[in-house]
């Protein structure tokens, strides 16, 4: 305890008391031992230096031959050690539950991509299309424009679960995030009330981090949006600051000479206890209503900042708000400016494309969209029906784009069998879910170009002007 016999002598035990158990456990631990009974177990005290310790103990009345309790006999042992060992323990138990969570909800958004990109593959061709051809009705475009918008979230959802639960690979670039935050906290300030104060302490000169922009802003606009409704009812104060630091990550050292970024997103809303905190990073878990949250938003957090091989820190208690501390690796490179890419329109007229996709509702949007552009298209079903028309003429088409996943003969399958006919036609593929490995795979099959579904009608034609037509 650090206290010195003569320190102790005539001292009631209460002075080694760490306030962490009530009163009402001091209280029933009196009444086993006034009872005559024996009593077990842990206290948590303090030293004289104030530093707190674990003991096991074990508290005997000791009776004279009258059957009276004359004295009471406790035996102690610190324990401090093993509690440090058990907490790092459940920590990493913790820790393993939540990395099968996430691995199962992957597993499962995995499944479902290719079926659910499809379908908004589907919805995204077929809307344009519809406003290309939309009377000059203002209200009718906007109410339209909806419709397109409901589309884009769903497309951002499926990517933001391939993207928490690692199944899909992200292109990370050396970003300086503090512009990315003030452009946030601008949208942030217009939207919320007024009875929420917006202080920021963002330092302009960090560094570089290795990231991808619009993760950024996602994980920063989900945790501003947490904290505005955690204050919504009865107002407060939501506080945003960045500095470098040295830190070192838990359960290993760091990657970068232990360089970090910190974000901090601190609230006075009402705050959570030990068990809603236990679950925030779950997927699907939620405290907002039906209407108001998905439960998606901090687990997509948690996987995107934990690819980056950075750390989330929370601290929070009922009524006294939350802080949000996100470290994040310093860049060793520099941010490069971003190459201004001029948009070239080249002429399509006359193309001679091979459209290939399982789904005939894409392959016939997409023949509808190629032909508006005075392209000659012909459409194939699956790979072996493609690459028997490739077969009765090599030289007819100019293009052909393809999806990856389909039954009998994929896309990858169907590139290597023309490419071994020819090495002139030109070959984009098409997918809702590409990793690295898939990435370098197919470029070494010959494919000139990758269009990711679900795809617009610009992007598909932003590949295309971007292949040698000549």
């Amino acid at each position: 305890t650090g206290y010195s016999s003569q320190e102790l002598l005539g001292s009631n035990p209460s002075i080694l008391k760490g306030g962490e158990l009530s009163e009402d456990d001091y209280k029933k631990l009196w009444e086993i031992i006034l009872s005559g009974k024996e009593w077990r177990g842990e206290f948590h005290n303090k030293k004289k230096n104030g530093e707190l310790y674990w003991e096991s103990a074990i508290i005997s009345p000791i009776l004279n031959n009258n059957g009276d309790i004359t004295h009471f006999l406790a035996v102690k042992e610190n324990i401090t050690e093993r509690k440090l060992a058990e907490k790092e323990r459940i920590s990493l138990e913790t820790q393993l539950r939540q990395s099968q969570k996430l691995e199962a909800v992957g597993t499962m958004a995995s499944g479902i991509a290719h079926d659910f990109n499809n379908i908004m593959q589907g919805l995204y061709l077929y809307s344009g299309i519809i406003k290309d051809q939309l009377p000059d009705d203002e209200q009718l475009k906007s109410n339209f424009q909806h419709i397109v918008e409901s589309g884009e979230r769903a497309k951002n959802l499926v990517k933001q679960i391939l993207t928490f639960s690692r199944k899909e690979e992200t292109d990370y670039k050396p970003t300086k995030i503090q512009y990315i935050l003030k452009d946030v906290l601008k949208l942030i300030r217009a939207s919320t009330p007024t009875t929420i104060e917006i202080s920021e302490d963002i330092d302009t000169n960090c560094g570089a981090i290795l990231c991808d922009a619009t993760q950024i802003n996602q994980v920063f606009v989900n945790l501003c949006n947490n904290a505005v409704h955690a204050m919504m009812d009865n107002g407060g104060a939501l506080s945003v600051s960045l500095h470098e630091m040295d830190a070192q990550i838990d359960g290993g050292p760091a990657s970068t000479g232990d360089k970090f970024v910190e974000l901090v997103v601190s609230d006075k809303g009402h705050g959570m206890d030990i068990k809603t905190l236990e679950k925030i990073f779950d997927p699907f878990f939620t405290t907002k209503s039906v209407d108001e949250g998905t439960g998606l938003g901090l687990s997509i957090v948690h996987g995107i900042i934990k690819n980056m091989g950075g750390q989330i820190k929370v601290d929070s208690k009922p009524g006294k708000g939350s802080t949000f501390r996100l470290l994040m690796p310093l860049s060793a490179d520099e941010e490069q400016p971003e190459e201004i890419q001029k948009e070239t329109g080249k002429e399509l007229k006359g193309l001679r494309v091979l459209l290939v996709d399982d789904d005939t509702m894409i392959s016939g949007a997409g023949k509808y969209i190629l032909e508006d552009k005075d392209c000659i298209v012909d459409v194939a079903n699956n790979g072996y029906e493609a690459l028997e028309l490739f077969q009765k003429d090599i030289k007819a088409y100019d293009l052909i784009i393809t999806d990856l996943t389909m039954p009998k003969m994929t896309g990858l399958e169907l590139g290597k069998a023309v490419r071994k006919l020819s090495e002139d036609v030109l070959m984009v593929l098409t997918s809702g879910n590409l990793d690295l490995k898939l990435r370098s795979e197919f470029k070494a099959l010959g494919f000139n170009g990758f269009i990711r579904k679900p795809w617009t009608t610009t992007e598909m034609l932003k590949v295309i002007n971007s292949l040698d037509l000549s």
